[in-house]
C-alpha cells in the first residue's frame, strides 16, 4: 500500500519506471546483497544522473526520511527488493536507522557552487580545458561506493584542493 501510494506514480506499480525515473523491477541496486546503498537513496533521497541497466536517468528521488517512519521505510524497501522478478532479502528498521540523518540536497547545492562550480562549472560540465573533470555523468561520481569520491573531496587529487577541515562530514 506504501509503495503503492508513495512511489508506484514515478516508478510504476510493476517497477519498470518510465522515461524519467528508473525501474526497480530488476534494478541490481535494489536487488544488491547489501541493501544500504538502496535503504541510503530512500532515506536521504537523491539527485543528478543514474544510470539502471544501461540507461540513464536524471531525476531528483524525494527524501522519505521524516514523511515515513522507519518501519514504513523498512516495510517499502522490503517490498521491492521481493516484488516482480526481485529476490533480494528484506530490509529491517535497524538498518534503516543505521542509514543516518538525513543529507540536505539544499545545502549540497549552496556547498557546490560556494566551492566547487569555479573550477567544475555550475552544469557539472567542467572546465578549464579539461584541467577540471566533468561531474555531470562522471562514473567516479556516480559509482554505487562513495569512498573514492568522499576521499578525493577530504584529500584531494591532482589540482583538485583537501577540503578537510574546511568542510563539515555533513557538508
Amino acid at each position: 500500500d506504501l509503495f503503492v501510494a508513495k512511489c508506484a506514480s514515478c516508478h510504476q506499480a510493476s517497477g519498470q519506471g518510465s522515461a524519467a525515473f528508473p525501474p526497480l523491477a530488476g534494478n541490481a541496486d535494489v536487488t544488491a546483497t547489501d541493501a544500504k546503498s538502496m535503504i541510503a537513496t530512500i532515506v536521504n533521497g537523491r539527485s543528478g544522473t543514474l544510470s539502471v541497466s544501461g540507461k540513464t536517468f536524471n531525476g531528483t528521488m524525494p527524501t522519505w526520511k521524516g514523511s515515513l517512519s522507519n518501519a514504513d521505510i523498512a516495510a517499502v524497501a522490503t517490498y521491492v527488493r521481493g516484488a516482480w522478478s526481485n529476490k533480494a532479502a528484506g530490509v529491517t528498521e535497524e538498518q534503516v536507522a543505521s542509514a543516518g540523518p538525513v543529507v540536505s540536497s539544499a545545502v549540497g547545492m549552496s556547498v557546490y557552487q560556494n566551492k566547487c562550480a569555479a573550477c567544475h562549472q555550475a552544469s557539472g560540465k567542467g572546465g578549464g580545458g579539461g584541467l577540471f573533470p566533468a561531474l555531470a555523468g562522471n562514473a567516479h561520481v556516480n559509482a554505487a561506493d562513495p569512498t573514492a569520491i568522499l576521499g578525493t573531496i577530504e584529500h584531494g587529487k591532482n589540482v583538485m584542493p583537501s577540503w578537510k577541515g574546511q568542510l563539515s562530514a555533513s557538508d
